[in-house]
């Protein structure tokens, strides 16, 4: 039961760091910035 339950805990943490790295990706690109995902593969090459 413990284990269930923080299961569902931990997955809702990363389900709220997703969301808020789409807002601040969604936040960039509405303000005609480069999105993150696009500053990270240009770092790549």
């Amino acid at each position: 039961m413990v284990l269930s339950q923080s299961a569902i805990f931990v997955g809702a943490i990363l389900m709220s760091l997703y969301f808020l790295t789409e807002l601040i990706d969604y936040i960039f690109q509405s303000l005609g910035k480069n999105t993150i995902f696009e500053q990270l593969s240009k770092k790549g090459n």
